[in-house]
């Protein structure tokens, strides 16, 4: 019985399937503009003994920004302004093409209406600095299983990703004479890949067979056991 328990757990765990995650890279937050370039490895065949089932590619990207509304007028103003950044990811090689192409984090933030005050007796204008404003985002590709992506993803090696931002800030202060909107934005980029693979389709190897006769033979030897 103990053999065939043991021929058994060895047949799942040459049918079962696997998954590899490597990370490609994860920085700090930094000043926008970014450019921040990494290595994700390629699927490794390793001579044949697996075969890639799947692939998907998520990347990451998150930012922190700060926007300072400021007001020169000698009234009240109510002022708001809306930042934001977007990632753009790209590769030299133009492996992102399989997957539909070079995809985009666009991230946003907004300080909402702020009642900024007017200038006072010193000749100082009203500010409201907005910090800490936060946003994340992912991009998916999710789980791809058509040939042309596996293909292009079976190799040795690595592939170079870059990741390069842009950062946009709008306001009502364009509209209101002597009034200022400003943002200091910090952003960083991220990215995962996940490969899902299982045993190369091939004959079984004379060791393989041998041990599934010894198996059997064990099975038949403990059912004569049985029989006596």
């Amino acid at each position: 019985m103990k053999t065939i328990l043991a021929l058994i757990a060895l047949i799942a765990s040459t049918l079962a399937g696997s998954a590899h995650a490597a990370l490609l890279f994860s920085y700090a937050e930094q000043p926008t503009e970014l450019s921040q370039t990494g290595l994700l490895d390629y699927f490794d065949s390793q001579g044949g003994t697996r075969t890639l089932d799947s692939v998907r590619l998520i990347l990451s990207g998150s930012m922190t920004s700060t926007i300072t509304l400021t007001n020169f007028t000698s009234d009240s103003q109510t002022l708001h302004g809306d930042g934001g950044v977007v990632l753009d990811f790209y590769t030299p090689d133009g492996i992102l093409g399989v997957l539909g192409g070079n995809p985009q984090i666009s991230l946003a933030v907004a300080t909402g209406d702020q009642t900024v005050n007017a200038v006072d007796s010193n000749d100082n204008p009203g500010v409201i600095r907005s910090s800490l404003l936060k946003d994340a985002g992912i991009w998916d590709s999710l789980v791809r299983t058509d040939a042309n992506v596996l293909n292009a993803f079976t190799h040795s090696g690595a592939f170079l990703l870059n990741c390069t931002s842009k950062t946009s800030l709008a306001s009502n202060t364009a509209a209101i004479p002597n009034t200022l909107a400003t943002q200091d934005a910090f952003a960083r980029c991220g990215a995962q890949v996940i490969y899902t693979y299982g045993p190369a389709a091939q004959l079984p190897e004379p060791a393989t067979l041998m041990l599934l006769a010894l198996g059997l033979l064990g099975l038949a030897t403990s059912r004569r056991r049985g029989a006596r």
